[in-house]
C-alpha cells in the first residue's frame, strides 16, 4: 500500500494485488476513486473536480464523481451529509492490503463513520465495510446508499424479485410533483428476461430506475471486465427506500451510470452502531467486449462463484 497525491488530493491511498488495483480518496469525501484491471479503470472521473474539497463543494454545489458512498433517504440526507460525503477523512493502514479511514463527527447527520477497505492479497476481491454510530442524543435513521459511478459503454443487470409487490418487478422514477414511480414494458434500454433485469444506460428511455431484488448482487459487464457488486439481503428488516427497493440504477445518459446497493434503514439510539458490507469484484470476462454480451450467461458465472 501506497499513500500517494491523486488528481491533486494529498491523503490518497492506492491498494493493489497482481490482479486489481484501487485509490481512496481520503481527502474528499473517502471515495474510491479508481478500481482497475488490465489497465481499464471502471470508475468514472471528472478531471473538471481534480482536487476540488469540502470548501468547493458546499459554494459550488457539484455532483462529485468516483465511487461514492453516502446516507439515505435523500430528502433527509442531502442538506446535512456534506461533511460525510465530502470532508476529510483520517487514514490509517492495517496492513499491506487493508486501509480503514474515519471521518469527522458530523453533527448534523449525527453520525460517526468509518469505513474498512480490505483487498484479498491474491484475488479481485475488495471487501467494503461501512459502519455508522448515532453520536447525537436522538434516535437516528439513516441507509448505507451505494453510489458508485461507472464509466459508460457496459450493460447492468441483476435478478429480479419473483414474489416482488412491484408491477413487472421493477420500476422506474419520473420527476415531477408528486413523483411517479412506474415501469414501461417499452423502455428501449431495459429488457427482461428469465428473470433478469438489464439495463442499458445510454438507450435508456428515462434516468432512475430501481427494484427489490432480493438476490444480494449487481453486476455492470465493461469492455473486458466484470464488475460485481455483492451484498446481504435481510428479510426481516426495514427497507425504506421509496418502494422497498434493495437496489437503484441510474444514468445520465452521456457520461456515466450508477450502481446503489441500498441497506436496510438502521434505527439507531444514542451510541449504537450498525455495520454493512459490500463485496466488490472485478473479473475478467471477455464476451463483456462487445455491448450486447449475453447476460444470462453471466448471470450463470456470477451464481457459480458462491459455489
Amino acid at each position: 500500500m501506497d499513500k500517494i497525491t491523486y488528481r491533486g488530493w494529498a491523503d490518497c491511498y492506492r491498494i493493489s494485488n497482481n490482479k486489481v488495483a484501487l485509490i481512496i480518496n481520503a481527502s474528499a469525501g473517502g471515495r474510491i476513486m479508481s478500481f482497475e484491471r488490465n489497465g481499464i479503470n471502471v470508475i468514472y472521473e471528472d478531471s473538471n473536480q481534480d482536487g476540488l474539497l469540502l470548501g468547493d463543494y458546499l459554494e459550488e454545489k457539484f455532483d462529485p464523481d468516483g465511487g461514492r458512498f453516502d446516507y439515505g433517504q435523500e430528502d433527509k440526507t442531502r442538506y446535512l451529509h456534506a461533511q460525510t460525503y465530502m470532508g476529510k477523512w483520517t487514514g490509517k493502514i492495517l496492513n499491506s492490503h487493508s486501509l480503514q479511514i474515519a471521518s469527522s463527527p458530523d453533527l448534523k447527520l449525527g453520525i460517526l463513520s468509518t469505513r474498512t477497505f480490505k483487498l484479498d492479497p491474491n484475488t479481485a476481491h475488495l471487501k467494503v465495510i461501512q459502519t455508522m454510530k448515532n453520536i447525537s442524543e436522538a434516535q437516528t435513521d439513516y441507509f448505507f446508499w451505494g453510489r458508485t459511478l461507472v464509466k459508460l459503454g457496459g450493460m447492468l443487470f441483476m435478478p429480479l424479485n419473483p414474489q416482488s409487490k412491484m408491477q413487472g418487478q421493477w420500476g422506474r422514477y419520473v420527476w415531477g410533483n408528486p413523483v411517479v414511480y412506474g415501469n414501461d414494458p417499452d423502455d428501449k434500454g431495459v429488457v427482461v428476461k428469465d428473470n433478469i433485469f438489464s439495463l442499458d444506460p445510454e438507450t435508456a428511455s428515462w434516468e432512475k430506475y430501481g427494484n427489490d431484488s432480493q438476490a444480494g448482487w449487481m453486476a455492470y459487464g465493461y469492455k473486458s471486465l466484470l464488475f460485481v457488486k455483492k451484498y446481504r439481503y435481510f428479510p426481516e428488516a426495514h427497507y425504506t427506500e421509496h418502494y422497498g427497493q434493495t437496489n437503484v440504477f441510474y444514468t445520465n445518459r452521456k457520461s456515466f451510470a450508477e450502481m446503489e446497493p441500498i441497506s436496510p434503514t438502521a434505527f439507531l439510539k444514542p451510541g449504537e452502531e450498525f455495520t454493512y458490507e459490500e463485496d466488490w469484484y472485478l473479473l475478467d470476462y471477455p464476451p463483456c467486449s462487445e455491448k450486447g454480451f449475453d447476460v444470462y450467461t453471466a448471470t450463470k458465472f456470477i451464481e457459480d462463484m458462491n459455489a
